[in-house]
């Protein structure tokens, strides 16, 4: 009688090790694209408790948005921090590895907070509104943004608004339903209708009081006779 011995062939394995090693390989893979997915958000979580004054209002601003996917989405960030570090080193090496120096220029591009208020609805809950300035005019949009969060900082909307070229003068915001948004930059004054859910212009008029004399001048410059007529504005001519 013939007895025959079997031998483990190599990469044999039982299912319980097969089933071990497949749950370790997943949980690395799933470590590995959180850590990745999630390499913008800890830089500018680091970046903003450095740079900004802590506790302070835009601070927790910043704080509140940083780690929420939405404002990611929907290009918030992006607005908020300027576009123009994004749009040149996208896809480049050093991309992937910050320093000081891209720290220094976020501190110098980012748009900043400069005017906040509040609001209830018709729930009588409180939402915040907050206006950060124009900038970086030179690399993307003037407009001023303005941002709708609850009592608890979450994110409810936000929205590119008034036109600001030339900076940010005042706002006010005055109870309602819906609450209405007055905003004053060199030139204009606009008005916006609030909602947790919607910012919507109704309004627009130019300030009369913020420009300059202008004039009207016919005549023959070369003969020495040119009239002037100033058109009636706040300002006196020169």
């Amino acid at each position: 009688m013939n007895c025959h011995t079997s031998r483990r062939r190599f990469l044999q394995f039982r299912l319980r090790t097969l089933l071990w090693l497949v749950s370790v390989v997943a949980v690395g893979c799933g470590i590995w694209q959180y850590w990745e997915q999630t390499y913008e958000m800890r830089w500018l979580d680091w970046v903003t408790r450095t740079h900004l004054t802590p506790n302070s209002e835009e601070a927790l601003v910043w704080k509140a948005l940083v780690w929420n996917r939405d404002a990611w989405k929907s290009g918030l960030i992006d607005s908020m921090q300027g576009k123009a570090e994004y749009t040149l080193h996208r896809n480049e090496r050093f991309y992937r590895h910050r320093t000081s120096e891209h720290a220094t220029y976020w501190q110098a591009y980012r748009r900043r907070l400069c005017w906040s208020g509040g609001f209830h609805d018709k729930a009588n809950r409180f939402h915040y509104v907050y206006l950060f300035d124009s900038r970086p005019r030179q690399f993307g949009s003037s407009a001023i943004m303005c941002i709708v969060t609850d009592s608890e900082g979450q994110l409810e909307t936000w929205d590119e608004i008034a036109e600001a070229p030339f900076g940010f003068v005042s706002a006010s915001l005055q109870e309602g339903d819906p609450a209405r948004l007055d905003v004053v930059v060199p030139l204009m004054r606009y008005q916006y209708r609030i909602t947790p859910d919607e910012i919507s212009q109704i309004g627009a008029s130019l300030r009369v009081e913020d420009m300059p004399p202008a004039a009207v001048r016919f005549g023959d410059p070369d003969a020495g006779n040119v009239n002037t007529i100033w058109l009636p504005t706040s300002s006196s001519p020169p």
